[in-house]
């Protein structure tokens, strides 16, 4: 038995014994790979566990339960997972902008203060 963490680009059947082959990338190694396998386990997509509306006024739900960082009013920046089901690097990525758009606010408000 062999486990491979990969991101899957494509699956197709193997015409001769009927097995899922998976067209992807080895994401241990970065090495491409097209591989027939006997069994192909994908995850579970993602899914919020508390409805965005209910956690404080202002804050608004995307079509899928996620926080939408577009549309919510208050000063409540959804990051990694709240926003969205991401990768790692997507989730970093968008940390990374909700840090900056939260620096963004506090140094606009310190200013009209001043």
């Amino acid at each position: 038995m062999k486990f491979i963490k990969s991101k899957v680009a494509n699956i197709t059947e193997d015409k001769a014994s009927g097995n899922p082959v998976l067209h992807g990338v080895d994401t241990e190694g970065y090495h491409r790979y097209d591989n027939a396998h006997d069994l192909v386990v994908l995850a579970v997509g993602m899914e919020p566990s508390v409805d965005a509306s209910k956690i404080m006024k202002g804050v608004a739900a995307d079509v899928s339960g996620f926080i939408d960082i577009n549309a919510t009013t208050e000063a409540v920046f959804g990051a990694g997972c709240a926003s969205n089901a991401l990768d790692v690097n997507r989730a970093v990525q968008g940390a990374t902008a909700a840090s900056l758009r939260a620096i963004q606010v506090i140094n606009r408000v310190s200013r009209a203060e001043a």
